[in-house]
């Protein structure tokens, strides 16, 4: 069993996620009022970004085990795809 990763390696490896948030949340905040003012009912939106983020609750850590499985020292996974 390898060794547990020290708190500097996860924060590490956890700071790639940061840029994502930062572009993410104008979607979530600027995004609805605007979809509402041509219509669309905000209940309806809000279902939907809560709908895409609960699947990522899944798809996130299949993908990470398929490209984990799959590229094993061939550097894929460390670029992303």
């Amino acid at each position: 069993m390898p060794p547990e990763p020290s708190r500097r390696t996860i924060a590490f490896y956890a700071s790639a996620s940061f840029p994502l948030s930062v572009v993410g949340l104008p979607l979530v905040v600027y995004i609805p009022p605007l979809y509402g003012e041509l219509g669309i009912p905000l209940a309806l939106l809000g279902t939907i970004l809560m709908l895409a983020r609960l699947s990522d609750v899944f798809t996130d850590p299949l993908s990470a085990c398929f490209r984990t499985g799959h590229a094993r020292g061939s550097g894929v996974a460390s670029l992303g795809f």
